[in-house]
């Protein structure tokens, strides 16, 4: 998307759609009903993949592990049949495919029993390192991986950034995404709930334009000064 994109279409051609795909994906509680399911089938999920480019130093930083070629490639998946699963992300990887059941793992003790039979498996000596708890066992995957890329295949890697609520809180800190209906009365929307779309777009622009003015960093600049110079005091 460019700094001003238009979507063109007939009607019934899939632009509110695309919105609201994209508003199921940043959603931190999204609402999935019978209809938004391809011919109403609820046997296959839906997959939103969004493909994020142009990454700031901020974000090459916290995602670098899961870039491809310099870009952010998540999918967030949701079933009618499966809530718990429902709304998990995903993020496209160059991983070992060994690794995805002990990623996939959610109890600890399983996942511990996982990676002590792949270690085994790998032979003498260890090529991966032995964890003292479960919490160390990704960062471990991801340094034989690092070290290993001629073995690694593409694919979407479950338990993106941890919860699915955190995944969405590392996204939606540098994103924000607010849909606004072609049909809404701003006059009556803005007046009313304390959480319409127009009011979060004013509120978000404002913030926004007050955060990145020179004079407000100076100011947070000056003030984190003092507060460590009271601290030495």
């Amino acid at each position: 998307l460019a700094g001003t994109t238009a979507l063109l279409g007939e009607n019934n051609s899939g632009k509110s759609a695309f919105l609201l795909a994209l508003d199921l994906f940043f959603a931190s509680s999204p609402r999935v009903g019978a209809k938004c399911f391809s011919d109403e089938n609820l046997a296959e999920p839906i997959d939103i993949t969004v493909q994020f480019a142009d990454l700031t130093a901020y974000e090459l930083k916290e995602f670098g592990a899961n870039l491809l070629e310099g870009q952010l490639i998540v999918t967030r998946r949701f079933y009618a049949s499966n809530p718990s699963e429902s709304g998990k992300y995903f993020v496209s990887a160059r991983v070992n495919p060994d690794f995805t059941a002990i990623r996939n793992e959610a109890n600890k003790t399983a996942k511990r029993k996982l990676y002590s039979d792949l270690r085994e498996a790998y032979g003498q000596p260890p090529e991966l390192e032995k964890e003292k708890s479960a919490d160390e066992i990704d960062s471990y995957l991801e340094a034989w991986e690092a070290t290993h890329p001629d073995k690694l295949k593409i694919e979407k890697v479950a338990a993106f950034k941890g919860w699915t609520n955190v995944a969405a809180g590392k996204l939606k800190e540098k994103t924000n995404y607010i849909l606004i209906r072609a049909v809404q009365d701003a006059n009556e929307d803005i007046q009313g709930s304390k959480s319409s779309p127009v009011r979060n777009l004013i509120d978000t622009i404002a913030r926004q334009t007050v955060e990145n003015s020179a004079a407000f960093k100076a100011f947070v600049a000056e003030s984190k000064l003092m507060g460590s110079d009271a601290q030495r005091l």
